[in-house]
């Protein structure tokens, strides 16, 4: 806690004090002001598509109704300024998110079905926002194509935490750019 002791030691008035206190307040502002604005910088990122959480399971128990109330989605984003795609679950009442890079990505296509179906494979390294722990985990995501811009999607996650995850839902968008 920053303490304002010298003010009152001065001796100053009481207008004189009240300046100093406004001239620290603008001070501390316009520093949070310009820190929060180089973070946004930084991180620029542009989106690819967002998967509605409709269902889930940590191993084997359901978290659905959780997910639903928090609004949860997956949403697979490039970073601007690396380069890289990346994957976020984010729960957006909570503002938390588990985010980070994906590599080593193999596509698998399957037409011999009536509908289209595409499976990913890939790694994901990611960090936690809400215990700040870092993971990486397996991942498995097929996708159904149900019509036009229409996706179902099921993520199955294999964490280094022995924790299996499992995903499912509906989307709208394109994966072109994790091909």
């Amino acid at each position: 806690m920053i303490r304002i002791n010298f003010l009152i030691k001065n001796k100053k008035t009481k207008t004189q004090n009240m300046k100093y206190f406004k001239m620290i307040c603008l001070i501390l502002f316009f520093t949070s002001y310009y820190h929060l604005h180089a973070q946004f910088k930084k991180n620029k990122s542009k989106v690819i598509v967002s998967l509605k959480i409709n269902e889930g399971k940590i191993n084997g128990t359901d978290i659905s109704q959780q997910l639903l109330e928090q609004n949860a989605n997956f949403i697979f984003y490039k970073s601007l300024d690396r380069n890289e795609i990346m994957l976020c679950n984010y729960w957006d009442k909570l503002k938390t998110q588990s985010y980070g890079s994906i590599n080593s990505v193999v596509r698998e296509i399957n037409l011999d079905t009536q509908h289209v179906i595409e499976t990913f494979h890939f790694q994901w390294n990611y960090t936690n926002t809400y215990e700040d722990v870092k993971g990486k985990a397996s991942a498995k995501l097929v996708i159904v194509h149900m019509g036009k811009d229409n996706y179902y999607y099921e993520l199955l996650l294999f964490t280094n935490f022995i924790d299996v995850l499992l995903y499912s839902g509906t989307f709208k968008g394109n994966l072109a750019l994790l091909h």
